[in-house]
Formats: C-alpha cells, structure tokens, sequence
C-alpha cells in the first residue's frame, strides 16, 4: 500500500512537472513569434520608407554642377543632361549620363557625385590636343589615341605626317610617343613630325632646323644632348641624335 502511495505521488508529481515546462515552453514560443513579428514588421518599413525616399522628391536634381571641363561649356553640357533634373539622385546611373554625353568626342572620361539633397556633380575630363594630322577632309586635330577632336582652328601644335588613320596607325603612336618624351618648352618649338618608319622619326622645329631623333629610346639623353647643341649653335645647322652618345651637327652648306 505505502509503494501504490509512493508512486502515485511520483505519477502527480511528474504530471505537475511536465504542465509547468509546457506552460514556459508556450510563453517562450509566443514572445519568440511576437519578436519575429516585429522585426519583419520594422525591416518592411524600413524598406518602405528607403523606397519612398528614392522615389519622392526629397532628393530630386535641382542642380547639375560640371567640373573638369575646359574645351566644352558648361551650357553645353546643361543642355546635353537637363532630362536629369527632377529625377532623383539614387537613381542616376553612369550609363544613363554617358548616353546623354556621347556626341562630345572630346570627352575622354567622367565621373558622377551627389550631393545630398539636390546637386548632381559631372566630373568631366577631356581629351587634349597633341597634333593636327591632313586627312582626306581637311587637318583636324587630333589626340594622344588617335581621335579626332576638331578641324584645325589656329592651334599652336606640331602637325604629324602620317598616310593612314591615325587611330590605327603604327607610325602615329610611334611620333606621339616621341612628342609625349619631349620637355613642354622642346615639343613647343616642333614645328612638324615625319616618319620614315616606326624606328625612325624626323622633327622639324620652328625656323626650319631638322633633328634626325631615331626610335623612341633614350628620349631624355636624346632631349638633353639636342638642347645642348641648340644652346651652341649659332649657325644653320641640323642635327641627329638617334645615337645620343654620339650626335652629329650637319652644317646646310656642307
């Protein structure tokens, strides 16, 4: 009788133990799907208001600064980009504003900034003109590259004597290469470039004097070596310094 009593004391207990870990395990699960909740109901509205604000006004292009730009004005540019004002800065994208910059073949390159709430900042970098190159159409100025920028218009810069496309070119990149290794004040003083083959280029400089310069190697011995014997010269002379280590003064009477 006292083993009936004992265990069913241990049954009731057991039975109390057990309806006390299913209430805890209840009240966990409720406040673990009540959390749930509010955490899914607060990354909706976060997500709801970050859409509205790319979507609202409140960062809408009021203004679209340029900067960078020298050859093409600033009015040019408003006009080119102006279907950008009223969208909102998150959602200006570079390929949208390179289309809308595509026809200035003086661009080379760009880059965009927001300024919170309503500039748009164009970063615009250009390209520059090297030489001017004859065409079929006329002498146009041309790039570093080889693009063609815009017909002659009184620039002081050397002209290039090349048969072919000046973007494909072998004997092109071989002069610029040479014009890119001169000093600022020497590439001023080139008058005309010739080339009879990628490893052999002739300068004409502004009065007429010729300078056999060779390949591109050696650029700066070679650009020391001439200004040097510029400086003791005074006679009409040419010179050729395709062998900087040994140049030769070419007198025009002899």
């Amino acid at each position: 009788m006292a083993d009936q009593k004992r265990q069913l004391k241990a049954l009731r207990s057991k039975a109390k133990l057990e309806r006390k870990m299913a209430k805890k395990e209840s009240g966990t699960y409720f406040a673990n799907r009540l959390l749930a909740g509010f955490l899914i109901s607060g990354l909706l509205a976060l997500v709801g208001l970050v859409a509205a604000t790319f979507q609202t006004s409140l960062l809408a292009i009021e203004q679209i600064s340029f900067e960078g730009n020298q050859q093409i004005t600033d009015s040019e540019l408003e006009g080119a980009t102006s279907d950008l004002l009223g969208e909102p800065l998150t959602t200006v994208s570079e390929a949208e504003v390179a289309a809308m910059l595509e026809d200035f073949l003086i661009l080379e390159s760009f880059a965009i900034q927001s300024r919170p709430p309503h500039e748009l900042v164009i970063r615009i970098r250009e390209r520059q003109p090297l030489a001017s190159v004859f065409t079929t159409e006329g002498e146009f100025v041309f790039d570093a590259a080889g693009v063609r920028l815009n017909p002659v218009a009184g620039e002081d810069i050397p002209r290039i004597i090349v048969g072919d496309d000046p973007a494909e070119s072998e004997s092109y990149r071989s002069a610029v290469e040479v014009l890119l290794s001169l000093p600022l004040g020497l590439y001023r003083d080139v008058d005309e470039v010739r080339i009879t083959s990628v490893d052999n280029v002739e300068l004409t400089l502004e009065g007429g004097t010729v300078v056999i310069w060779g390949d591109k190697s050696q650029a700066k011995l070679k650009h020391e070596v001439l200004l040097t014997l510029i400086a003791n010269q005074t006679d009409p002379v040419n010179f050729d310094v395709s062998a900087p280590l040994a140049p030769v003064v070419i007198f025009e009477d002899f």
